[in-house]
């Protein structure tokens, strides 16, 4: 499920630090939790906390660097019942889609 326009969502690590995707592509560790807003068609609280099992990315993109550059990375991360598709921009996290 694509989410349009795209949710704000938080990342953490284990200890609760926000993640951020560095200059150099990597993540600043390893991916635990995942704040999400209400998830459209789902009966689910308002906001929800997953507690991540496994996770790929991230996958930097530089788009239109011969203008204003607009940076993000794209991340998969997956918990016990769905796998979701983040994205940073700036220094925020959005929930761009969703996978049953």
């Amino acid at each position: 499920l694509l989410l349009q326009p795209p949710r704000p969502a938080e990342l953490w690590d284990a200890q609760g630090r926000p993640l951020r995707v560095g200059a150099n592509g990597q993540l600043s560790g390893p991916p635990a939790w995942l704040a999400t807003p209400e998830l459209p068609g789902h009966d689910r609280p308002p906001r929800h906390r997953w507690a991540l099992t496994s996770w790929a990315g991230p996958w930097p993109q530089d788009e239109r660097w011969w203008a204003a550059r607009r940076r993000r990375a794209y991340l998969q991360v997956v918990a016990t019942e769905h796998a979701f598709l983040v994205l940073q921009e700036g220094r925020r996290w959005w929930l761009e889609g969703l996978y049953d």
